[in-house]
């Protein structure tokens, strides 16, 4: 069973075995290849989400990372996560063709910087992935 919450950003954590890039030694090689992969596509993601917020319809799904520190893995909703974090500090995207737009975006638009995510917590990865796969393997075939 899935519950939602609202999750500090601070305790997000991207999923470093997330499928589009595979496995990632920790989270800023995780970060690094979603910012290799999207390049300017997460500007314009940032953008959007500066202007309207995040989509209300489209939470991002997390699972407890048993940590003891409160923390969450992002298992549905990385480049969202990665956008708000390098628009909270944009030096995470040093040596990246997107850190002066990520410095420009954060220096004026402060204040519109998402700090909370309403997410839906799954028990589990395994529990999870079924609601990811309906949402990118063409749902329940039907």
């Amino acid at each position: 069973m899935t519950i939602r919450s609202a999750i500090s950003v601070s305790n997000l954590l991207l999923d470093l075995s997330n499928y589009r890039h595979g496995k990632s030694a920790n989270q800023k090689e995780a970060r690094d290849a979603i910012i290799a992969d999207q390049g300017k596509k997460l500007v314009v993601l940032a953008s959007d989400i500066l202007k309207n917020g995040l989509n209300p319809i489209d939470l991002p799904l997390v699972v407890d990372a048993e940590d003891d520190n409160g923390n969450f893995i992002v298992i549905e909703g990385n480049r969202r996560l990665t956008a708000v974090k390098l628009l909270q500090e944009p030096d995470l995207a040093q040596g990246t063709l997107v850190l002066n737009a990520f410095r420009r975006l954060s220096k004026n638009h402060s204040d519109a910087i998402p700090k909370v995510f309403d997410c839906v917590v799954a028990p589990s990865k395994a529990a999870g992935l079924i609601w990811i796969n309906r949402k990118h393997a063409n749902g329940l075939e039907g």
